[in-house]
């Protein structure tokens, strides 16, 4: 770096020099030192401070309004309420909602988004389809509080979050790229795919008035049922830059976010996804798979993203059309996931690339017949299987990223040992929803008030 550099102070933290030495590495290891640890900013004392201060509202209730936006819209239900009513912001907002649900209830790894648009319509705002990003962080930090491991991922990308601001107020993130790495959590129940230990890197970075979030999802193992990597991977990657991350949690590695400058990137997130390979060992988004040209990857990888576009705008119509029959904000994130995963598993059992383990042990084997049916011309008994898959299927989705509302998205919760939390009219054919428990069974249809009590 030149002495001209502007991001950097010679102690900005005060870091004490014991501390200091966990970002040394050994001698032998190359070094790209062009890149910054975040942390090492001079804007990481007010990020941290604004950080802490936002959490604290949230987590006791005082967090009153978000002010990122003239007409912030704060959750799916709202968004769901506005889109029946044809407003074409909130419709988008679901749209892109359920459209980032599918793609990762049903692509774990292999898989590079298209840059999504972040707005910054004031200094320290940022905002995707009038929905303010601190919103998301409120809405995760409050469903995740009773969970650890969950919350401590939540608070440091909420600390993200205003470093981002920060350092785009500055304008430091012209030159440079911020890249997080998300390592996932050896925890299924959270939603995480332990099959493959999916890591998340992400790319942000600088465009005229706007801010642009590029994602790509590599595996933590280079082949199912083999030890995770990607500890290793990612603690190589970062020596590669020049900081040494040993030891640190995966929650504390979100929490460790670096700039990268533009050049050394100049393909942007798939030069990262080709120095993971490079310090995986020679693997190909992280498994063992010939290696295939990065960049003849990425057209062909877009044909892929239109369709999973094309199956959340149905996952979205859906959606919108239950909408007067959808009465909270948990109910609004169930539906999407009950919708988005009936449209994932009927795509599933025409697209062999896509593992169909991703919706459990029971609704694979029913996938698993079901293409063996397709392959045959025995589109009755496919059918039949078909079927089976969407009923037994339990998959999840970690739509955090391009603005989706909840943290953890899974379609476990669609009923109770009471039975389903949902059924049609028998007389007009409405889907109706209840809540779980036996005191909540419905006794009149909500759309006609006929009759639906058991008999």
């Amino acid at each position: 770096m030149t002495e001209t550099n502007t991001l950097i102070l010679e102690n900005p933290l005060c870091i004490e020099p014991e501390i200091e030495e966990l970002f040394s590495v050994p001698a032998d290891t190359p070094k790209v030192t062009e890149a910054i640890l975040v942390g090492q900013t001079n804007h990481e004392r007010t990020s941290k401070l604004k950080a802490a201060e936002f959490i604290g509202r949230v987590l006791s209730g005082r967090l009153v309004e978000i002010d990122a936006v003239k007409r912030p819209i704060k959750s799916l239900l709202e968004a769901l309420k506005l889109a029946k009513e044809n407003d074409p912001v909130a419709r988008a907002l679901v749209e892109i909602n359920a459209q980032t649900d599918i793609f990762e209830r049903s692509v774990k790894t292999g898989a590079v988004l298209e840059p999504v648009t972040i707005a910054v319509p004031e200094p320290d705002a940022l905002v995707q389809h009038d929905q303010a990003l601190l919103s998301i962080q409120a809405n995760s930090l409050l469903q995740m509080v009773d969970h650890p491991v969950m919350a401590r991922r939540t608070e440091a990308e909420t600390r993200n979050n205003f470093r981002l601001a920060e350092l785009n107020k500055a304008g430091d993130l012209k030159d440079y790229s911020f890249v997080v790495f998300s390592l996932a959590e050896p925890i299924e129940e959270a939603g995480f795919f332990t099959e493959t230990m999916s890591c998340s890197i992400q790319r942000i970075w600088s465009e005229t008035n706007c801010l642009k979030l590029e994602p790509a999802f590599v595996s933590g193992v280079r082949a199912p049922n083999q030890e995770r990597h990607d500890l290793d991977t990612v603690v190589k990657v970062y020596q590669y830059f020049g900081f040494n991350i040993e030891g640190k949690t995966p929650a504390e590695i979100i929490d460790t976010p670096i700039l990268i400058p533009n050049r050394l990137i100049p393909n942007g997130i798939i030069d990262l996804v080709k120095l993971w390979d490079d310090c995986a060992g020679g693997t190909f988004f992280g498994e063992t798979k010939p290696r295939q040209d990065y960049l003849n990857f990425l057209e062909s990888n877009k044909a892929r993203q239109a369709n999973f576009n094309r199956l959340g705008k149905l996952v979205a119509h859906e959606l919108i059309q239950e909408a007067d029959y959808i009465d909270s904000i948990e109910l609004a994130c169930q539906r999407l996931a009950k919708i988005s995963e009936k449209y994932a598993v009927l795509n599933a059992a025409n697209d062999d690339s896509i593992n169909i383990k991703v919706f459990g042990d029971q609704a694979a084997e029913h996938l698993s017949m079901t293409r063996q049916y397709l392959n045959q011309g025995d589109f009755e008994a496919a059918e039949r299987t078909l079927n089976l898959a969407i009923l037994t299927a339990r998959s999840s989705s970690c739509p955090s990223i391009s603005g989706s509302f909840n943290l953890i998205a899974s379609s476990d919760q669609d009923s109770d040992e009471f039975g389903s939390l949902s059924f049609s009219c028998p007389q007009c054919g409405a889907i109706n929803r209840r809540r779980p428990g036996r005191e909540n069974f419905l006794k009149a249809c909500q759309a006609c008030a006929a009759d639906v009590s058991c008999k």
